[in-house]
């Protein structure tokens, strides 16, 4: 890693480094405990939607059944 050694000691940086790692796993670990796919505006073309949208999308789906 680059960064500016009169700036941050190496310690900071390293800590800092190993901050990120736990926060990282933490996100990898709840991705893969999910036991259901779950869908984001970015996943359609309609990139204007909003989430609150494409959860009203899927509830009148889910009414439809």
């Amino acid at each position: 890693m680059h960064y500016h050694h009169l700036e941050y000691e190496e310690q900071t940086v390293e800590h800092l480094l190993e901050i990120y790692k736990q926060e990282l796993l933490q996100i990898l670990q709840h991705c893969l405990n999910k036991e259901e796919t779950e869908a984001t505006p970015s996943d359609f073309d309609a990139k204007d939607l909003s989430l609150e949208d494409l959860d009203e999308v899927f509830d009148l789906l889910e009414s439809h059944k």
